[in-house]
């Protein structure tokens, strides 16, 4: 916690020690309602967003390195896919939670 207090550039050392202190409880709560299911879900929400901002790019540039049809197939799959798995991953985390 100490990198993150100095990068914080907090202006006392009892204002570091009270911040950081509130930082660590807050990632031990997040810790413990996220489960492995929870965790896989937002990974694969993650991987989905990026593949549809990646396709947005390449149908934008005109000429998409896997051709149009193949790119806008994985923005119509990738946008749902981000959707349905982010909602999961949040619903997995609220029923875990204590």
């Amino acid at each position: 916690m100490g990198t993150l207090g100095a990068a914080l550039v907090l202006p006392l050392v009892r204002d570091w020690a009270i911040g950081s202190k509130i930082i660590e409880i807050v990632i031990t709560e997040a810790r413990r309602d996220v489960t492995p299911k929870s965790g896989g879900l937002l990974m694969v929400s993650c991987v989905a967003a990026i593949a549809a901002v990646g396709s947005v790019f390449e149908l934008s540039s005109g000429v998409p390195d896997l051709g149009t049809p193949v790119t806008a197939g994985i923005l119509a799959l990738s946008i749902p896919a981000t959707i349905v798995s982010f909602y999961a991953a949040v619903q997995d985390a609220r029923a875990n939670q204590r």
